[in-house]
């Protein structure tokens, strides 16, 4: 592609981070600070990335660091200023979620498709945040060290319902693999 499109492509990602910053810093109701500051160079380096992806690297890490730094940047920046009704403190179950869509979109930009590799634990992640976000938020009034005392053993029957769903999967992809006369094992790579 002519690198003419290339400098379309960094303007058309500076406005839309410019854009996004002015339209918080017009709703904030506290000053712009250090922290801020800090944010808003993450979101610039979350563009960078972003653009560098795009145009040279073409790694799945830079899509998901630069995905990262600025969805992450900019809920930082929007609780610090003061624009939700609710500070950071109950709202840091929000980054597990924004990581999710980071992994989940690297995934899909690396293997073109949606794969159980980045889409397994992306739903893990907005799992876990979507269930500390009830305690931080408290919607779930007890706290999260007497739940966890109480519940635990929660934790062995997930294990081994994600343990079966595994097994169910890889053997029902063996078997259709098996049927197509392919063979199973070249599409994986080794990674001893």
């Amino acid at each position: 592609m002519p690198k003419k499109y290339n400098t379309l492509l960094a303007v058309g990602i500076s406005c839309i981070i410019l854009g996004a910053l002015m339209l918080v810093m017009r709703f904030a109701s506290a000053s712009f600070s250090f922290v801020s500051g800090v944010n808003v160079f993450a979101i610039i380096a979350g563009g960078v990335l972003l653009y560098l992806c795009a145009t040279t690297i073409h790694r799945a890490w830079t899509i998901f660091l630069g995905s990262f730094l600025i969805l992450n940047g900019f809920f930082v920046f929007v609780v610090k200023l003061g624009v939700l009704p609710v500070g950071f403190r109950q709202l840091w179950p929000f980054i597990a979620i924004l990581s999710a869509i980071s992994l989940f979109f690297s995934g899909i930009y690396k293997f073109k498709r949606i794969v159980a590799v980045y889409f397994v634990p992306s739903l893990v992640l907005v799992f876990l945040g979507v269930f500390f976000l009830q305690f931080s938020l408290h919607i779930i009034k007890v706290p999260i060290r007497i739940f966890a005392a109480m519940w635990w053993p929660l934790l062995f029957i997930f294990v081994g319902i994600g343990l079966l769903i595994t097994f169910f999967y890889i053997q029902h992809t063996k078997k259709a693999v098996l049927e197509s006369g392919e063979d199973f094992d070249d599409d994986y790579e080794d990674i001893s």
